[in-house]
């Protein structure tokens, strides 16, 4: 709320300007501040899993549960952007649960970026069965993992699969770059 003098008091959208939009700019800039940004994923979704699993109301499990099924309907289905919003549906839902407002907030704002970010995840390594598979499967622990209110399994799952998340990004990152020096070695020599 803020006032106004002689003009009463109002009620801020806090959402308006978030946090996140220098760091999306940031990120626009500069691509290898993905990296970090996953790097506070991990610190902000792991402990969110951890509170979730304390916490979850059934009702929650429930959103929980429904998050995941939607995610596992259209994973390597549909497209990317699709996909990015039902992975990050399935972590909101996580956060939500872990009914800490802060925090939730604090991860809806760096949502912000992660659309941009989990899409260009999914374009890189949509070809990649290995890896869209073993992301199914750290879903699918980490949602039983809270479910069964187990809070240190769920905050160490949280962990891992963004690790693995960070790793797949840099070798999708790595592949990419041998296949752009191939096109271009093969532009200049006329292979």
């Amino acid at each position: 709320i803020y006032s106004r003098q002689g003009g009463g008091h109002y009620v801020c959208d806090v959402t308006k300007n978030s946090f996140a939009d220098p760091l999306l700019s940031l990120v626009n800039k500069n691509k290898d501040f993905k990296f970090q940004v996953i790097e506070l994923r991990q610190s902000l979704e792991g402990t969110a899993a951890f509170y979730a699993a304390k916490r979850a109301t059934d009702q929650d499990k429930k959103t929980i549960q429904a998050r995941l099924d939607e995610l596992k309907m259209i994973a390597g289905k549909s497209s990317p952007k699709q996909e990015a919003k039902a992975d990050l549906g399935l972590h909101l839902a996580i956060a939500d649960a872990a009914h800490n407002t802060p925090l939730s907030l604090l991860i809806r704002n760096v949502y912000a970026l992660l659309v941009e970010l989990i899409e260009e995840h999914l374009n890189l390594i949509q070809h990649n069965e290995k890896i869209n598979v073993q992301l199914q499967i750290q879903h699918a622990k980490l949602v039983d993992a809270i479910l069964a209110g187990d809070a240190v399994a769920a905050r160490d799952l949280s962990y891992d699969h963004l690790s693995y998340v960070r790793d797949s990004f840099d070798q999708s990152d790595s592949m990419l770059k041998r296949n752009q020096n191939s096109l271009m070695r093969a532009h200049l020599f006329g292979e």
